[in-house]
């Protein structure tokens, strides 16, 4: 049977057990990416949605998956990683 998907409103959840993981807080995702310290704490709150640019940025800065983060995996790791391009 397959596993069931979470809802997208899990996404803050997600953030926090990654960002638990890794041992880091918003201020080390800021600098380790291009998402902003506001645009975090909106996430974190449940108050938006992290546009696909973002959530890329946030997967690699937390090196995990995005199918981790959206709720779609319950194993974080990333299974074929590359490099997140600035423009792409």
């Amino acid at each position: 049977m397959p596993r069931k998907i979470e809802p997208i409103h899990s996404f803050p959840r997600r953030l926090r057990m990654a960002m638990t993981l890794r041992k880091m807080n918003s201020m080390d995702i800021v600098r380790a990416s291009t998402v902003g310290c506001k645009q975090i704490s909106n996430y974190l709150n449940g108050h938006n949605e992290p546009t696909v640019s973002s959530l890329l940025h946030l997967c690699e800065a937390l090196d995990v998956s995005a199918d981790f983060l959206l709720g779609m995996t319950d194993d974080p790791r990333i299974k074929n990683k590359r490099k997140v391009k600035e423009n792409g």
